[in-house]
């Protein structure tokens, strides 16, 4: 099951919309978790102790993150998984539309192993594109598409 952290840039918020949205989920903001005492501790030392706990990171932070993958890579180390998030895709301000795509992820994988997974979260609207490939071939448009199904998490 996926367990996730949120990194320090990632509102408590989020933490908690997942837990109410998701029951039985669990998912630790940074400045919650472990009493705190990971904000503002390199990435590598975050990312490690996740690991230990089982946790998959979730950051926008790939520019930090990226590099202490591919050195834990090459020395074959693991971790507890990596989900990064886009901020073009999906704003840190938004905190509605972070958490409905991290628990539609959350219901994809079932049994997935998430150590040394490396994923990038998308907006949940992008899974909307095949249904509307369907949808057009019945002759409706993409707006009429919004217009069935409204982003209701925010």
């Amino acid at each position: 099951m996926l367990r996730l952290l949120l990194d320090e840039g990632i509102s408590p918020a989020v933490a908690m919309g997942l837990r109410r949205r998701c029951h039985g989920m669990e998912v630790f903001a940074m400045a919650e978790w472990e009493g705190g005492n990971f904000v503002g501790l390199p990435d590598s030392v975050c990312l490690r102790e996740a690991a230990v706990h089982e946790l998959t990171l979730v950051t926008y932070d790939r520019g930090a993150i990226s590099p202490v993958l591919k050195e834990w890579m090459e020395e074959g180390i693991t971790h507890g998984g990596v989900i990064f998030v886009d901020e073009k895709t999906i704003s840190p301000a938004e905190t509605g539309q972070l958490v409905s795509a991290l628990a539609g992820l959350a219901k994809e994988p079932g049994d997935w192993e998430w150590t040394n997974r490396i994923s990038f979260l998308r907006d949940r609207c992008d899974t909307a594109f095949p249904i509307t490939s369907k949808l057009q071939n019945r002759k409706r448009s993409l707006p009429d598409l919004r217009r069935r199904w409204p982003d209701n998490s925010r």
